[in-house]
């Protein structure tokens, strides 16, 4: 009853604010997003800074198996559908560029298998990329065939690029927003950088540009026509709120598709899937169809579809929201969070010159930041722990709030007085 109470109050408040208020400073309203806390993640009780450990829960089909009825295969198509609209309407680019995968290291194997970098004359090839990739991915690169050049991610990060660019060397891949310092590369200026190397280069010899948005799509803007990359891959699991196994990625369609995929039947838009099928032909362990409605309803397994459903129904909720607001936010509480932080003697913050909006880096003085994470949990404060080097991480959604923020501030001092007696 209390809770109910809560929330018919937290109901009314909104109510008010929306009446007096605009949208525009909708990032302000603590009440908005609490409420909308209560609304959509009601099962939750502890103080959640991780942003990948909870997914929206709303529910389609058999939950307990993650599959749905054959019935409901049209209704699937349709679903998955309007995922890839509103993946490509977020990211600025076509609908059919748009593929889903399993998650962020199986797109860039999709599209590796695509680029075929490889062949029977040249089994090596250099890539180049940065020391704070994520591990999942370079050893990707690495089965690959690729040979791992890292250079180191800071000011200088594109004259580094640019002076271990050789003639072997056929891939660059670096994040846009790095996992474990936080820091938003120049994503745009690498690619500017290498189209003019590309320019004089043979085409054979085309070195491709990867970027992996795993940390920035749903933090940040991406847009892929300023970006300009030959792929962009990245996951629905993190900040769009989505499960496990609903990655999707973004390939130039001058590379476009050189075979079929077999994550999921709707990791392909319908029509390109037929197209290809057509030219591949039948095969033992390959879908061949007849017309594009063969293709729209496959009946040879549902794969990752159901999480691919779900996360459509997380992006119409985030579009309703209005992903501006949705940034806004997510900038906000990061603001407040430096600002409160910065004034707790007991934290370093680990500041990049170009720091993500909502993810930073923290060490408290004098406790090893394992020992600070578990504390933490037993405060109800999850946080990702990344090294002692490294420190912990904080990761900030629209959904947390000040409130949240004072709590953590208060628990560091808590722990920080009791650990260090």
């Amino acid at each position: 009853m209390e809770n109910y109470s809560k929330y018919l109050k937290l109901l009314l408040l909104s109510a008010i604010e929306l009446l007096h208020g605009g949208s525009k400073t909708r990032h302000l309203d603590e009440n908005f997003w609490r409420l909308k806390k209560l609304e959509y993640f009601f099962h939750l009780r502890p103080i959640e800074f991780t942003c990948a450990s909870i997914g929206w829960p709303i529910e389609f089909g058999n939950e307990e198996t993650g599959y749905c009825l054959r019935e409901q295969l049209d209704v699937l198509s349709s679903q998955v559908e309007f995922a890839r609209m509103n993946i490509a309407k977020l990211l600025n680019c076509r609908n059919q560029d748009i593929y889903f995968s399993l998650g962020t290291t199986s797109s860039l194997r999709d599209v590796l298998d695509q680029l075929q970098l490889t062949d029977f004359n040249t089994f090596k090839y250099d890539c180049i990329t940065t020391t704070d990739e994520y591990g999942s991915m370079t050893r990707t690169v690495e089965s690959n065939g690729g040979i791992l050049k890292p250079v180191k991610a800071d000011d200088d990060l594109l004259t580094r690029i640019e002076q271990n660019i050789s003639s072997n060397t056929r891939l660059v891949l670096v994040s846009h927003i790095t996992h474990d310092t936080c820091k938003l590369l120049p994503v745009h200026e690498i690619s500017e950088l290498i189209r003019r190397v590309n320019e004089k280069r043979e085409k054979e010899k085309k070195i491709y540009f990867i970027v992996d948005a795993a940390q920035s799509v749903g933090q940040i803007p991406v847009d892929i026509e300023k970006i300009n990359p030959d792929a962009l891959v990245s996951c629905g699991h993190k900040w769009l709120r989505g499960r496990t196994i609903s990655g999707f990625f973004y390939i130039d369609p001058e590379i476009g598709l050189q075979h079929l995929l077999y994550s999921s039947p709707y990791a392909i838009p319908p029509d390109i899937r037929f197209k290809l099928s057509q030219k591949i032909g039948k095969g033992p362990s390959r879908s061949f169809f007849n017309s594009v409605e063969e293709a729209i309803i496959d009946h040879d397994g549902l794969g990752n579809t159901s999480e691919i459903v779900h996360l459509s129904k997380c992006l119409n909720e985030y579009s309703q929201l209005g992903w501006n607001n949705i940034f806004s936010r997510i900038k906000y509480l990061g603001e407040h969070l430096v600002d409160r932080l910065s004034e707790n003697p007991c934290v370093e913050i680990l500041m990049q010159k170009n720091n993500a909006p909502g993810m930073y880096m923290l060490k408290v003085t004098g406790v090893h930041s394992k020992k600070i994470s578990e504390t933490l949990a037993q405060y109800k404060i999850n946080v990702t722990y990344k090294s002692e080097e490294k420190g912990f991480r904080v990761s900030l959604s629209p959904f947390n709030t000040i409130e949240e923020i004072y709590a953590l501030d208060r628990a560091i001092k808590d722990i920080a007085r009791s650990l260090t007696r």
